[in-house]
């Protein structure tokens, strides 16, 4: 199962607004699409400055990125930019099922 996910920075990630440059984002067409990606991105900035990065402070062996592939990015410490494809992987597979709360 963990084989399955795509690679960090692979060609999955590129169709999401959550990795666009700020340009592309200007660009598009409808606002609220910007407006969601942008405060998605605050709210990953602000879990790391206040979660993750002081622990990569605290000790050099905690939080760390390895891709398994022995390639540049293996064994760096974690950064804003993994913490935002981990939380896209998460997302981009969930099943949303729109609906009343609570009605099952």
């Amino acid at each position: 199962y963990f084989q399955m996910p795509p690679p960090y920075r692979g060609d999955d990630c590129r169709g999401s607004t959550d990795f666009f440059s700020d340009a592309a984002l200007e660009a598009l067409q409808f606002p609220p699409i910007r407006d969601e990606t942008v405060r998605r991105g605050e709210q990953t900035a602000a879990r790391y400055e206040r979660d993750v990065e002081p622990m990569t402070q605290i000790s050099d062996n905690l939080y760390r990125w390895s891709d398994g592939g022995g390639g540049d990015d293996d064994d760096n410490v974690v950064t804003e930019e993994h913490l935002r494809w981990a939380a896209w992987l998460v997302t981009s597979r969930v099943l949303t099922v729109q609906g009343e709360q609570n009605t099952g």
